[in-house]
């Protein structure tokens, strides 16, 4: 949200642009911004639309939720492991995101990465061939 003021002079006229003030996030809201929920939960969906047209009768299973939770939390824990990384180019490119604003430390980053991460192994381990079971006996 930028206002503009435009003010004539003795020359031509100036604008000044003022930004409004940058609202904190919570830890909570800093923590999903960090793992582009959006982009996560696409990348689940994509998952259950791949589901779908291979299998329909496989649409929202256990195997099938558990693929879902594997897109979510691997996009989610890449996201976050990628600011991590880039979070001197961020400070320029992506001034908005969590690291550069300093609404999280790098090492909370790492955490929740980490967690993101063990959560997509878990929960593809969990799936143990389930899904392709589920395909197949379909």
């Amino acid at each position: 949200a930028v206002r503009g003021d435009v003010r004539e002079r003795d020359g031509p006229a100036r604008v000044t642009v003022a930004a409004a003030p940058v609202r904190r996030r919570s830890p909570i809201g800093a923590a999903l911004a960090l793992a582009r929920w959006p982009n996560a939960l696409i990348a689940a969906a994509g998952v259950l639309m791949g589901g779908w047209w291979v299998e329909p009768a496989a649409l929202l299973t256990r195997p099938m939720l558990l693929a879902m939770a594997v897109a979510l939390c691997a996009t989610a824990a890449f996201n976050a492991f990628d600011d991590v990384q880039d979070v001197d180019v961020d400070a320029v490119a992506h001034p908005d995101r969590p690291l550069p604003r300093g609404e999280l430390s790098l090492a909370s980053a790492m955490v929740i990465g980490t967690t993101a991460a063990s959560l997509a192994v878990a929960a593809a381990g969990a799936t143990s061939g389930e899904l392709l079971e589920t395909i197949a006996l379909a």
